[in-house]
């Protein structure tokens, strides 16, 4: 289902002008556009989809183009779908024996302390050489189950997997979604409690491991035979081959290593020594 703009409509760029003198001289007066995107969609996503529409070049006498919506980046998870972050909730039928069918869910794993499950697999994009990523987080909440998901598409996932796995035990209720860009910016409070939600889930031994394992199977097997822009679109193992290419070698894995120095101290590290032993270099450490 469509909606056509109007006329003599406010023109959606925000300029404060009517359509047909601002955008509306560039384009088809009243092109459509999905009325979903237009009813209750932040101005930011609008533009993103606007930008996407091939309307021409501006007219000279018109309204310089507003650009700063344009800017915000698209944010995506590790599968390439857009984040949204996302609530699954089910209706529990019996408790006690839901808490020991999910516990024995392949990939899905019980914290006693925190009382929720983790499920840990491969995403869709992931090279074989990776580890496995949090795709969902789950806890009790009296009769309820909740996932938490960072996109509409692994709620779906999450919905179809517990519902052939665990039907007979609860039943799909409702998704709640919201993009993050309604989001107003954190306050200090909030920044705290989300520190401490993160220093609780890199506690856990699991999740440090597939972390660190994925890390270290990519830049030992996947990166090094990764073709590189910055290395002439040599790989690192072939680059080091000549002065040239190991000094450009060395200048990635220093900015690498910059990196890794500003990552919080609660997350796993990456020893890139062991990558410069990989490729022939000598270690920063003795």
């Amino acid at each position: 289902m469509t909606k056509k703009i109007g006329r003599n409509e406010p023109c959606p760029c925000g300029s404060g002008k009517k359509y047909k003198k601002c955008c509306g001289q560039n384009t088809p007066l009243d092109f459509s556009l999905p009325e979903d995107v237009l009813t209750g969609t932040p101005l930011d996503d609008y533009m993103r989809l606007y930008q996407e529409l091939d309307v021409g070049s501006p007219s000279l006498q018109g309204p310089a183009p507003r650009v700063e919506p344009l800017q915000r980046p698209t944010l995506l998870n590790t599968d390439g779908q857009l984040m949204r972050l996302t609530k699954v909730f089910f209706k529990v039928k019996d408790k006690d024996a839901l808490k020991g069918r999910l516990s024995a869910l392949k990939g899905f794993t019980y914290d006693a302390k925190e009382k929720d499950w983790t499920w840990l697999r491969k995403t869709k994009k992931q090279a074989k050489t990776f580890g496995k990523m949090v795709i969902a987080r789950l806890h009790l909440r009296g009769d309820r189950l909740i996932g938490e998901v960072n996109s509409l598409e692994r709620a779906t996932e999450l919905i179809g997997r517990l519902t052939f796995e665990l039907g007979d035990l609860l039943a799909y209720e409702k998704v709640e979604s919201r993009s993050i860009d309604s989001f107003p910016e954190p306050t200090e409070e909030e920044i705290r409690k989300h520190e401490e939600e993160q220093r609780k889930l890199y506690s856990h031994p699991e999740i440090r491991e597939a972390i660190q394992k994925q890390r270290e199977d990519y830049y030992l097997k996947e990166w090094i035979r990764t073709r590189i822009p910055t290395l002439n679109d040599r790989t690192p193992l072939s680059a080091v081959k000549t002065d040239e290419g190991r000094r450009l070698v060395e200048m990635l894995l220093g900015e690498f290593e910059k990196a890794e120095g500003r990552r919080p101290d609660y997350e796993p590290r990456f020893d890139f020594d062991r990558l410069r032993i990989k490729l022939g270099l000598p270690p920063k450490k003795n």
